[in-house]
């Protein structure tokens, strides 16, 4: 089956998550995510906001475009996270993975961590482009993680990490 709605041109949810939807049991055993890995240094993006908005299917999300992209990337994982902000009706998580040497000045998430430590760590590292922190930031802000690779073996303990990040606790 398609995952494209051919008439409207739109993504159609596969049953799995349209089934959560109104069903709190099956939420509650579920985690979402979306996992994005870079091949280099991030760069601008013109049209995030336009295509956020209808990613999130909110022609009122507001964002600054300012050729980056940055604000409306970090701005769209809160969406994401907020189920009342996003077309799921589900939390889903963001993590980011550098892939390249562009991304080794940046120590990877540390779930030991909370959000701002982690954030910080981020913001005192040295020799990485604000592009790369912002990448980074992205991950830690959406919950999913931030994660620095060289390897394909660093990519299978991101994926790892991250489906970590997404267990949900199973109620009793």
């Amino acid at each position: 089956a398609s995952s494209k709605n051919v008439s409207t041109g739109t993504y159609i949810a596969p049953k799995s998550l349209t089934d959560q939807k109104n069903n709190p049991k099956l939420q509650q055993c579920s985690g979402q995510g979306i996992y994005v890995l870079t091949d280099g240094e991030p760069n601008s993006n013109f049209f995030a906001s336009t295509m956020t908005r209808a990613a999130l299917k909110n022609p009122s999300f507001n964002c600054t475009q300012d050729g980056s992209g940055w604000d409306c990337m970090h701005k769209a994982s809160q969406e994401l996270l907020d189920p009342s902000k996003n077309p799921s009706g589900l939390k889903i998580k963001t993590a980011v993975v550098g892939f390249g040497t562009s991304f080794n000045n940046i120590p990877s998430y540390n779930s030991s961590l909370s959000k701002s430590e982690n954030l910080a760590v981020v913001n005192a590292a040295s020799g990485a482009s604000n592009d790369v922190k912002n990448a980074a930031r992205w991950g830690i802000m959406g919950e999913g993680g931030w994660y620095s690779g060289n390897s394909p073996d660093d990519i299978i303990k991101s994926i790892n990490a991250f489906l970590a990040e997404l267990k949900a606790e199973i109620p009793a």
